[in-house]
């Protein structure tokens, strides 16, 4: 996983963590300006306004969880012990990978 890290820091990536995106899913939401995805849209090439965004927004978010997923917090472990039930290897791998990710 280490050799993925300085990927972060290429000119043609983007880089955001998960949790900046809800945080600004969130504040959209609140009415506020997006930062995140006007940013994102400008890196791909796509013009944007504020009041697009929130729309795209309001139509693709489920608004009780904010998520795509089940949202539990850890509930990759419960899924991942379906595939492998002796997942500590697996599992401290993703955390090494979380930690260089910076989580």
């Amino acid at each position: 996983m280490a050799r993925f890290k300085d990927w972060r820091t290429e000119e043609s990536t983007f880089y955001v963590q998960y949790e900046e995106l809800m945080n600004d899913q969130k504040s959209v939401l609140a009415g506020n300006d997006s930062v995140i995805l006007l940013n994102l849209f400008s890196h791909i090439g796509m013009v944007a306004d504020q009041h697009e965004i929130a729309k795209i927004i309001s139509e693709s978010v489920n608004r009780k969880s904010f998520t795509k997923r089940k949202g539990n917090i850890s509930g990759w472990k419960s899924e991942l012990e379906l595939l492998a039930p002796d997942s500590s290897v697996v599992e401290k791998s993703i955390n090494q990978s979380a930690t260089l990710l910076g989580y």
